[in-house]
């Protein structure tokens, strides 16, 4: 896995060298200054080492099942992350195909910055919403098609651990915000914090309900990182109160209209 990985890095860099190799501006390595490297790595370490604790709670829950249940159990709650986890990719790439729109509207002034960070807020909780609830309802009969019957106890886990989506879908528009405002120690700490919390409701739920209860701990864990933390920052809670209009679909009749006309309300 470790090669795979590695020689996945290097085609892909390989790629993106030939297809700009005749641009303008074309990247070289000659053109690369180590002073402008280490001013990024500087700029950037928070959210290196937010995504390695990322990675660290997103799978913890899987490493704590085989220590405190079984190995069926793993296998059960594996069955489930593993369909929940293909949500994933969807806000991904909405957010880096509207990431210039918003940057642009930035340079232009913050009423339209923030007109359209909870434009697309809406839209991303209502595409998780479309995703989410069929997922939800059908369950057991994804799970059953997925994996078999052996895996009835996924389905339950599927159920609730799919909500946890939402907050991703609603986190990586904050994570726009993050960016472009330079908040990357914040993010940094709502990461380590979720992951600490991650684990204590582990070690507290996965006892007392199982797997049932690992999801559980994912499912806040997630509220936790790309919601209830931006409560503790000053800057962010702005952005919360943007997240909850779209969690609850607040004000999606204005933002209908907007899509419509293309007139912020």
């Amino acid at each position: 896995f470790g090669i795979g990985n590695l020689l996945q890095a290097l085609i892909s860099v390989s790629i993106l060298f030939y297809f700009f190799k005749n641009e303008p501006n074309k990247c070289t390595f000659a053109k690369a200054k180590i002073s402008k490297v280490v001013s990024l790595i500087k700029e950037s370490w928070p959210m290196i080492l937010g995504g390695f604790f990322v990675l660290i709670y997103i799978n913890i829950d899987q490493v704590m099942i085989g220590d405190m249940l079984t190995s069926y159990d793993v296998g059960q709650y594996s069955a489930a992350v593993r369909i929940s986890s293909i949500l994933y990719f969807v806000p991904s790439v909405v957010a880096s195909s509207v990431q210039t729109a918003v940057v642009n509207a930035k340079k232009q002034n913050e009423k339209l910055y923030y007109e359209r960070l909870q434009l697309l807020f809406t839209i991303m909780a209502i595409i998780a919403y479309i995703l989410i609830i069929p997922m939800a309802a059908f369950s057991n009969e994804i799970i059953e098609l997925s994996f078999g019957n052996a895996y009835q106890m996924a389905g339950r886990v599927l159920a609730l651990h799919v909500f946890a989506s939402l907050f991703i879908f609603v986190g990586l528009v904050r994570s726009l915000w993050v960016t472009n405002e330079s908040y990357f120690k914040f993010d940094f700490i709502s990461n380590i914090s979720a992951g600490l919390l991650n684990i204590l409701l582990n070690l507290v739920l996965i006892p007392k309900f199982g797997i049932i209860g690992a999801a559980w701990a994912t499912l806040i864990s997630y509220a936790f990182t790309y919601l209830i933390s931006g409560l503790f920052f000053n800057p962010a809670r702005e952005i919360v109160k943007m997240q909850l209009k779209s969690i609850f679909l607040i004000d999606v009749w204005n933002q209908r209209k907007y899509l419509k006309t293309g007139n912020a309300k």
